[in-house]
């Protein structure tokens, strides 16, 4: 994607002769940088998958593999370790976080918030949950409340985590 950019950029500027007709189409700069899918299987992607490689940068959706939306409530949350955003209600998720984590000897911290703003970002009503990964990318949400908690972070951290 960078290159192909890279290269529609080269003709436009420098040889309006070169040959682009099998290349991606070209990607918005701030995009690139900012908005890329990760695609990988430390990310469960909703289906159906519309095929963007990119998002807008200023109205991230929280979609599993692009950068979690980044707001008040949530900047100082995203970047230590696995983290789990519950909208509103965490009371089923909180417990089946601590235990799961614990289980699997990895750092997941669990943070409930009350805030519409973050719930509309992150695409969930309340209930629902999503879990950033370190690096600050949607690895997996739950838009609507889980009916069993537990069982659906279990099977989403190992999958996620290859194990």
């Amino acid at each position: 994607m960078v290159i192909d950019t890279s290269l529609h950029n080269m003709k436009q500027r420098m040889h309006p002769d070169l040959d682009v007709s099998g290349l991606t189409k070209a990607e918005d700069q701030l995009s690139i940088l900012l908005g890329f899918r990760y695609r990988s299987t430390a990310v469960l992607a909703e289906e159906p998958d519309d095929g963007e490689r990119v998002e807008d940068v200023h109205a991230p959706t929280g979609r599993p593999g692009f950068r979690a939306p980044g707001l008040e409530s949530t900047v100082d949350l995203i970047g230590r370790s696995w983290v789990l955003l519950c909208a509103g209600d965490g009371t089923r998720w909180q417990p089946a976080a601590a235990d799961i984590a614990a289980e699997l000897g990895v750092r997941l911290d669990c943070h409930v918030l009350d805030d519409a703003v973050f719930a509309a970002r992150y695409g969930l009503s309340t209930g629902g949950a999503s879990l950033v990964r370190p690096d600050g990318i949607v690895a997996w949400r739950s838009p609507e409340p889980a009916e069993d908690p537990a069982a659906e972070l279990w099977r989403v951290l190992t999958a996620v985590l290859s194990r």
